[in-house]
């Protein structure tokens, strides 16, 4: 056996090389093994990933759009993947609980490595659970008087969809309708020439700049306070004169509360009356959906378990004067206030959707959809046709829905 192995060593006719070749073949083997079970995890990682996003976002739109939003959704989520991954998730619902599936093959480095099955798969409870806090700025102009009653018949319809017909106490809901201005009823010591624990029952414009635009609490400045009057040489002579007219008209505002029955019940009631001041109601909303008084219902923004939502719906483009810097007080302005006032709520984390109703400004529609958290997803147009579909849509945008799996 020793000359044997000697006569192999000794031999230069390349037997030594064959050699080296056949038990080099384990070796690169386990080097490949181990490459390519890597690289099959990383793509399991990416796909499963991918696949989540997939089903959130589907679980959000209605039954008849689910597969193409998961389809556009996942592939845009492994757009910079290496892998060439080309399979599509498949989406199944059986009552409030959607399923994503998806399995792809990976193809290994090492071509005498035989292909590697991935599969992944998402859940997701469709159902209202955790906290949530939504406002419906609504514009309640006299533009809304022979279309405003599909509207409110949607918005009663969403509030029953997203509450499970009013039973849910975890989510709260707000009002803030609108017109050429707003109806509050605050303390008395949020308000020009108020007094502190005495309410407050008016309607009233913008605080002065740049309170315009914050949801803090009004301090001992003037210019932090709403309730100003005719006195102030910057406001129209007749801005107060048609106050009464609001709380005839049930257009007051509501705080975020739990109670939904009688929530429907002010929808019910509201009536439309004057002017678009949208600038006005957001800054309300933003007032409302905030943990600062003047109220205090809403969760702190950084609270992880509640999500804030505001909804507004407008049918014209902004057309009320603003406060600026330096006094200023114009239409511009409170154009610009608009859009600062939608920053600012979703730099808090709150989720803004918005919804031009039979609007055929582009420049109204362009300023909705610059104020949305997403002009895709969260931008709508539609008219009284197609009202409560959109609505349908806002409901299972604003359910709060997780992940089981």
């Amino acid at each position: 056996m020793k000359r044997v192995f000697s006569k192999f060593v000794k031999n230069s006719s390349g037997s030594f090389s064959m050699w080296l070749a056949v038990v080099s073949i384990p070796l690169i083997s386990s080097v490949g093994l181990v490459l390519d079970y890597t690289n099959a995890r990383r793509m399991q990682v990416e796909i499963e990933n991918a696949l989540d996003a997939a089903a959130l976002a589907a679980a959000k739109e209605a039954p008849s759009k689910r597969q193409n939003v998961a389809e556009d959704v996942f592939a845009s989520n492994l757009e910079s993947s290496s892998f060439n991954i080309t399979a599509k998730p498949v989406i199944t619902t059986v009552g409030t609980a959607l399923s994503a599936t998806l399995s792809a093959d990976y193809e290994p480095l090492f071509p005498f490595l035989s292909e590697t099955r991935v599969s992944a798969r998402s859940d997701v409870d469709m159902g209202n659970s955790g906290e949530t806090e939504i406002v419906f700025v609504l514009d309640y102009s006299s533009s809304m008087n022979s279309k405003y009653a599909a509207m409110r018949d949607a918005v009663v319809s969403v509030i029953n969809q997203v509450t499970n017909n009013q039973t849910n106490p975890d989510t709260k809901i707000g009002l803030v309708p609108f017109a050429r201005q707003v109806y509050a009823t605050m303390d008395g010591k949020y308000v020009l020439g108020g007094t502190t624990g005495v309410p407050w029952s008016n309607c009233t414009i913008d605080r002065k700049y740049p309170w315009v635009w914050k949801d803090q609490t009004p301090t001992g400045a003037s210019n932090s306070k709403w309730g100003r009057t005719d006195s102030n040489d910057t406001i129209e002579s007749d801005e107060y004169d048609d106050c009464p007219n609001y709380p005839s008209r049930n257009l007051v505002i509501r705080p975020l509360s739990n109670m939904h029955v009688n929530t429907v019940a002010q929808m019910l009631a509201m009536t439309p009356y004057s002017g678009t001041n949208i600038a006005l109601g957001m800054e309300f909303g933003y007032q409302v959906i905030s943990p600062e008084a003047p109220w205090t219902e809403g969760a702190d923004y950084d609270d992880p378990d509640v999500r804030k939502y505001i909804v507004l719906l407008s049918d014209g483009r902004h057309n009320k004067k603003g406060f600026g810097p330096g006094n200023q007080f114009n239409v511009e302005r409170g154009r610009w206030n608009l859009q600062k006032v939608c920053s600012e709520l979703k730099k808090n984390g709150v989720e803004v959707i918005t919804i031009a109703y039979d609007l055929d400004d582009s420049e109204g529609k362009d300023e909705l959809k610059s104020c949305a958290s997403s002009s895709s997803r969260y931008y709508f147009e539609g008219d009284e046709s197609n009202i409560l579909e959109i609505f349908s849509d806002v409901g299972r945008l604003v359910s709060n829905m997780r992940l089981t799996k």
